[in-house]
């Protein structure tokens, strides 16, 4: 029993964290997105904004299949 809780508290704060940090990192997408739009998307595709396109659509891509991971293992071990 003792364990069983112990994982479910692992479980709760793992999830919880991974919402807070998806929270967190479409707040900022959202909230730069006029600033991008006006500073980049008006002017000629160059190494600087490959740069930073690259790094700012990194971590929004590459977030995704870390969640799937995650959620898609805790609803099939759910499932059992």
């Amino acid at each position: 029993l003792g364990n069983r809780l112990l994982d479910d508290d692992i479980d709760l704060l793992f999830s919880s964290s991974l919402s807070l940090y998806t929270v967190v990192l479409y707040y900022d997408y959202f909230l730069t997105l006029i600033p991008e739009i006006t500073l980049f998307w008006a002017y000629p595709f160059s190494w600087p904004s490959f740069f930073f396109y690259l790094t700012r659509y990194s971590s929004i891509i590459l977030f995704v299949p870390i969640a799937l991971e995650f959620f898609g293992t805790k609803l099939t071990y759910q499932a059992l």
